[in-house]
This record gives C-alpha cells, sequence and structure tokens, in this order.
C-alpha cells in the first residue's frame, strides 16, 4: 500500500515526471495505490502522460487506485492519455477512483474516452467513484454506461457519481444516464448520486426511482445529494409511489438532501416519507437533510413522524438535518421526538436545529425526555447552534443527562 499526498503543493510535471521515472515504475508488486494532487494548478496533461505511460503502466497487480487531480491543469487529451496509456492495463483493478473536480477544460469528450477506452477494460473492477464537479458536460456525455462505451463488460456493484454544477446538463440527459446505468450496472448494490447545483427536476428523480425499482434488484444503499436544485420540490417521489407497484430492491441505508431547495415544502416530505415507508422491513439507516428549507412546517414533521418513524422499529440509524428551517416551532419537534422514541433499536442519533428560533426549552425538553427511552444509543449529536430561545440550562441539563452515552455530542453556544 502506498499513499503520498502532494495536495496543494508546489509541484510540477517534472516532479511528477521524477516521482514516476525514479519510483513508481519500480513498485511492480504494488497493489493499492492513493496519489493525491489536488490544487496542484502546475500539473499538466504531460504530467498525467508520464504518470500514465512511465508509472501506472507497470503497475500491472494494483487492485485499488485512487488519483485526485482536483484543480490541475488538465484537459480532454490529460484524460485521453491517463486512460490509453495506463487505466486500461491495470486489469486486475477492483476498486477505483478519479476525481476531476474544478477541472473546468475536460469535457464530453475526456468524459467517453475515459469509459470506452478505459473503464471498458476493467472487467473485474467492483468499485467506481467518479467526480466531475464543475467539469463542462453535456447532456450527450451522459450515455457514458451505454452498452456501446462498455461493451457490456463493466460488473460494478459500488457507483459514485458526482456532477454537481455541471449546468449543461438537462432533463433528457438525466434521463438518458439514469436510463444507460440502471441497464448496464444492473448489479448495483450501492448508489450514490450528487446533482447539486444542476438542473435536475422532480420529473427526472421520479424516472430514477421508477428505474431503480424496476432495475436494480440488488440495490441496498441509496443516496441522493439534489442540494440547491431549484426545480426540485419532492413530489417526484409521490408521482413514482402512485403508479409502480414492483417491490424493488430491499433497500438498507437511504439518504437523501434536499439543502437549499427553497420549493421542498410540507408535499415533498410527505412524497419523500411514502417512499422511505416502502422499505420500512428492510432500512436499518434513514438519513434526511432539510436545511435551508424554509417551507417546511410542523404539519411535515408530524407527517414523517407518523408516517415513517412510529411504524419502523428496526432502524438502527437516524440523521435528521432542519438548520434553518423557519416555520419549525415546539410543536413539530414534541412530534418528532415522539416518533423518535418509539425507536427501540436505534443506536446512532442526530438532529441539527441551527438557527431553529421558533423551538424553546418546551420543544428540548421533550426531546430529551424522549432519547432517554432509547437504551441501545451509543452516538448522539445535537446541533442547536444559533437557537435564541432555549435557555443555557436546558442545553447543560442535555449534556449532564446523556454524558454516559459512548459518543455524545451537543453543539450550542
Amino acid at each position: 500500500f502506498l499513499e503520498l499526498d502532494f495536495s496543494s503543493c508546489n509541484l510540477t510535471d517534472k516532479g511528477v515526471n521524477d516521482l514516476t521515472s525514479h519510483g513508481l515504475r519500480n513498485l511492480t508488486q504494488l497493489s493499492s495505490l492513493n496519489l493525491n494532487f489536488s490544487r496542484c494548478n502546475h500539473i499538466t496533461n504531460e504530467g498525467v502522460k508520464d504518470l500514465a505511460s512511465h508509472g501506472l503502466k507497470y503497475l500491472t497487480q494494483l487492485t485499488f487506485l485512487e488519483l485526485d487531480f482536483s484543480s490541475c491543469n488538465i484537459t480532454d487529451k490529460g484524460v485521453n492519455d491517463l486512460t490509453s496509456h495506463g487505466l486500461k492495463n491495470l486489469t486486475r483493478l477492483s476498486s477505483l477512483r478519479l476525481d476531476f473536480w474544478g477541472c473546468r477544460q475536460i469535457t464530453d469528450e475526456g468524459v467517453n474516452m475515459l469509459v470506452s477506452q478505459g473503464l471498458k477494460y476493467l472487467a473485474r473492477l467492483n468499485s467506481l467513484r467518479l467526480n466531475f464537479e464543475g467539469c463542462v458536460l453535456w447532456d450527450a456525455t451522459m450515455e457514458m454506461f451505454g452498452s456501446k462505451k462498455t461493451g457490456n463488460c463493466l460488473k460494478i456493484t459500488q457507483l459514485e457519481l458526482n456532477l454537481a454544477n455541471c449546468s449543461g446538463l438537462k432533463n433528457i440527459g438525466f434521463n438518458t444516464l439514469f436510463n444507460s446505468f440502471t441497464r448496464s450496472l444492473s448489479k448495483l448494490v450501492e448508489l450514490k448520486l450528487n446533482f447539486t447545483k444542476t438542473r435536475v427536476n422532480d420529473q427526472n428523480i421520479d424516472k430514477l426511482m421508477y428505474l431503480i425499482n424496476k432495475r436494480l434488484v440488488d440495490l441496498k444503499v441509496l443516496k441522493l445529494d439534489v442540494t440547491g436544485c431549484k426545480n426540485v420540490t419532492g413530489i417526484g417521489f409521490l408521482s413514482f409511489m402512485n403508479e409502480d407497484s414492483n417491490p424493488g430492491p430491499e433497500l438498507k441505508s437511504i439518504s437523501f438532501i434536499f439543502d437549499s431547495c427553497i420549493d421542498f415544502a410540507d408535499k415533498g416530505l410527505f412524497a419523500v416519507t411514502k417512499l422511505a415507508k416502502r422499505y420500512q422491513r428492510t432500512m436499518e439507516s434513514f438519513s434526511l437533510s432539510l436545511t435551508k428549507c424554509p417551507n417546511i412546517s410542523d404539519k411535515g414533521l408530524e407527517i414523517l413522524s407518523n408516517e415513517l418513524l412510529e411504524v419502523t422499529r428496526i432502524l438502527k440509524e437516524i440523521v435528521l438535518d432542519l438548520g434553518l428551517c423557519s416555520k419549525i416551532t415546539d410543536r413539530g419537534l414534541e412530534v418528532i421526538s415522539s416518533g423518535i422514541g418509539r425507536l427501540e433499536s436505534l443506536e446512532k442519533l442526530r438532529i441539527g436545529l441551527c438557527a431553529c428560533n421558533k423551538i424553546s426549552d418546551k420543544g428540548v425538553r421533550k426531546l430529551g425526555e424522549e432519547i432517554r427511552r432509547l437504551k441501545g444509543l451509543v452516538d448522539l449529536n445535537l446541533d442547536f447552534l444559533y437557537v435564541n430561545n432555549v435557555s443555557k440550562m436546558m442545553l447543560n441539563n442535555l449534556v449532564e443527562m446523556f454524558k454516559d452515552i459512548q459518543k455524545c455530542d451537543i453543539n450550542f453556544i
């Protein structure tokens, strides 16, 4: 195993060449390699080519590879060289992570080359993580996992794809992506998608959930991040629930991040709750982040408590972030607390209430009383930062109340 972190160093192409020709190429029995070149903006295509042709090419025993080129000065040619001179030779790889965050000169051409001339040859690949945040991608790229590109050779079970801030992607592009990967990667067990600040909308989410339910029957872990997506209200989940009766996968972990989705309201929360309830017999972890969703109210939290928390008995972990949800009052906190208190199997709990200034000691007291009922709790995190109407005495009482929990963080000022 070799891990080298050059992040933010003044490293140039010559440094990469020296590292490669005098070091890496001799480590022919290396099985795991992690190289971090993030924010080394003097590294260009030349350095990437040297890394691939004089280094990676010889490391044919690698099973695990992570390369971070975030904010490096590389283009499609660099991706092409990395692929044709390096990746395609690493046929033993089972895990691959490539990070091109902020490489705005990487376009559709580079992505297509990576898949069709690189990933296509990695028949043993099990885990794939790709970060194209901020790259200049268009709808045509989203056929990346189609059979014409992959040759139906990929046997991936874990996929993490970050397309945050790829503003060129539109409705048709997202639907193409969902259709291609759910068809060609049908054995997925874990799926994590980040579409922060993109044009993804409710109809796209509806399509995604329909295809997951129809094709990804082995899926156990699902994470979807649509932070700051103005066209997401959550109702796409409801449409899917009304139309699809297929039992689908038996999800164990569900995570949705709707932070700063300003039109996400109680109706969206109802739809998400109905979706999660579908997996109540198998779901062990549920995470929902609604930070800066100003239209979430006590009514939405009552739905969440009644429809999900009070009927899901096997949950071991809950994350609920309601920071800056300005409509939430003691009533909402009390009903959600009642639901949490009935989860006898709960081991981990995180609740974020940052700047929720309509809650007071009354709601926090109820929360504390219900958490005390959770005898198996080993990890507790409560965030009361900038909550102005809860007394320091009440918060200090919580600290004292839960001091015996193995891991306990109660944050306040």
